[in-house]
């Protein structure tokens, strides 16, 4: 009886391991997605691809803190706008600078990427 409950004890560890490692994965799946279609986009030398990953990772950890607060409660839905809005306002001339074109550029590269980005 006391393997079985140990069995199932670690069986369940596991699981939850496994499901907190797949959601930082997609953030990366979707970092590197935005990566490539920079670099595609751009030409982007890979060294600018990689900073391109790691900027878009960093505002999609800070994006998701952001999201976490709202649905506990800790930021009013206004406040959350506003604070979406000045994060992504502050990462914009970095992800322009790493890709190596105009803010302008950066903007209407986003608005053409937005909907492959929701893609699976």
């Amino acid at each position: 009886m006391k393997k079985y409950l140990v069995v199932l004890f670690a069986v369940m560890f596991s699981l939850t391991a496994f499901a907190q490692e797949k959601k930082g994965g997609k953030q990366a799946a979707k970092a590197t997605k935005y990566a490539e279609l920079a670099q595609t986009e751009f030409n982007l030398s890979d060294e600018a691809k990689n900073k391109v990953f790691e900027l878009k990772l960093a505002h999609q950890k800070e994006a998701s803190k952001l999201a976490k607060q709202k649905k506990s409660g800790e930021l009013a839905v206004e406040d959350f706008k506003e604070k979406q809005k000045a994060l992504n306002k502050s990462y914009a001339p970095k992800f322009a600078e790493a890709m190596g074109v105009s803010k302008k550029e950066y903007g209407a590269f986003n608005k053409k990427v937005k909907d492959e980005m929701k893609k699976k």
